[in-house]
Order: structure tokens, then sequence, then C-alpha cells
């Protein structure tokens, strides 16, 4: 299988924020940041951007043009006062999901989430708003959904390993419908290599939190939190592939393993003072 064919995520509809900056380092400049496009009002998908100016060729960057017009003519809803008949349609192409992990310095435990990363758009999208993926994972585990309680919701998590240029990623994805949950509990298992394709979608997430001495006295207090979660549901999926079309196992093992080492160097590092940060320090990430 190849990394390249099996990570793909398509999105379009209007730009919400455009949060991009132009940066240099080492007399190399660079763009960095994200933008974020709205599909509905409550489903907000950030998408994080990169490019270089110039290859190591010297030649122009096609990707780094493609941010550059977006950042220059791209309208959007935070710019003009969230009127969506004056902010700008998009279209985000060859996007593709990778994993972010790092390593609390609070408590030193890793903390590992999705992210999508782009480099092409295109400005004018025609089509309507969506969120879509198509993936090839091997998947690392399947479990049943439990709520706060305890309780089993009907959903399933699924704990699927990606491909990367240079590494292997794990992210969780989600199937929710009956005929996706029943078919996963009866044809699918660790170590499988399946495609999957679905939909990305943004909740809007309320807690209440409630305060208090436990065994004390007095009113606890309750406070209202609100969050942004984003989910990605399988809605279709594939039979597991032969050993033909199959990610090689021990190479995944091999990438597994090498996770492994870089949580360990992310825990070590968190446990060094951190050094004075200048606005060059890093590329954004």
């Amino acid at each position: 299988m190849n990394y390249k064919d099996n990570n793909k995520v398509n999105i379009v509809g209007l730009l919400s924020e455009n949060n991009i900056e132009q940066r240099e380092k080492d007399g190399r400049k660079y763009v960095t940041g994200n933008i974020k496009i709205q599909i509905t009002p409550d489903n907000i998908i950030p998408i994080n951007v990169f490019s270089f100016e110039n290859t190591k060729a010297g030649t122009k960057n096609p990707s780094y043009t493609q941010i550059m017009s977006l950042y220059d003519k791209g309208v959007s809803l935070a710019a003009c006062g969230g009127d969506v008949t004056k902010a700008s349609k998009v279209r985000a192409n060859t996007c593709r999901f990778e994993e972010n992990m790092f390593a609390s310095r609070f408590n030193g435990n890793i903390v590992s989430s999705t992210r999508i990363t782009g480099s092409f758009f295109s400005l004018g999208a025609s089509e309507d708003p969506k969120a879509t993926f198509n993936c090839g994972i091997l998947i690392k585990s399947i479990k049943d959904e439990v709520d706060s309680e305890g309780e089993e919701t009907g959903r399933l998590l699924i704990e699927g390993v990606l491909e990367q240029y240079n590494r292997w990623d794990v992210m969780t994805f989600v199937a929710e419908s009956k005929q996706a949950v029943d078919y996963i509990h009866s044809n699918w298992e660790k170590g499988d290599t399946v495609s999957v394709s679905g939909k990305i979608v943004g909740k809007t997430i309320t807690q209440t939190v409630t305060s208090g001495d436990e065994g004390g006295f007095g009113e606890p207090e309750e406070e209202t939190r609100t969050y942004h979660r984003i989910e990605y549901v399988i809605t279709s999926g594939s039979e597991p592939k032969e050993d033909e079309f199959a990610y090689d196992k021990e190479k995944v093992k091999e990438g597994l393993a090498d996770r492994e080492r870089r949580k360990v160097e992310l825990v070590e590092g968190a446990k060094k003072p951190a050094a004075k940060a200048t606005a060059d320090d890093d590329f954004g990430f």
C-alpha cells in the first residue's frame, strides 16, 4: 500500500479564520499557522499549513504560492463580521491526517491528537460544503465506547495505524451506525488492513461541572464548560485485505516501536527547563 494514496482528506466550505503567518529562519522564508473552514456553523475544521518559499533546489515552492494566494485573497468570516455572502468559499485539496503528539510539561503524560494538514487550496469552490476522508489503516484495536458513567454508547472506537512518509501514526475513528457496528464486530479484528471512508464531524460539547468539598457543608458550585470536539466517523469500510494488498505487519510493528521511542524522548524533553522562546524559535507547531 502507498501512504500517499491511503490518507486523503477533502474539505469544502467557507473560510472561517485565516491564521497564516509569514516567518523566516536561517535565511529561508516560510509560511505557517492554520486556517479554519466552516462546513456548518457547528462544524468548523482547522487545517494546519507549512511551506518554505523555495525548495532546496532554489525553485519556487508551489505549495507556498497557493498558501500565500489564500492568505492575500481569502476573506474569512472573522474578517467580514460573519457575513456568509462575503466570506470566501474554499476547497482544501490533498489534505491528510497526522498525529500530533507531545508530552505535557505539567504532568509528563503523553498527549496525542489528530490534526489535518494541507498545502493546496482553491478559492471560489462550487461544491456543497463537505469534510470527508478516505484512508487505509491497520487496525490496532476495536473497543466499545463508554460514557462518563461507564455505560456503553452503542458506538465503536477503532484505533487505526496510518503510514506516513517517515513514520507510523495512530488515530481513532468512530463507527456509530448499527450497520457499521454490526459489520465491524463480525468481520474486522486487530491486525487487519482495511479501507475506511467517512465524514469529519465537529461538535460543540457543553458540560456542567460540580465542585465542592466532599463531606463538608454548603451548596456545591456548578460551572458550565464548552469545547469543540472533532470526530472521524466511518460511513463505509472494506473487507479485510488479503496479505498481498495489506500493510506489512512487521514494518508496522517496527513503526509502532519507533513511536514508543519517540514518546520516551518527548517525556524526557518535557523534564528539561524550557528555553527562552523567540518569535523564530520554531515552525509554529
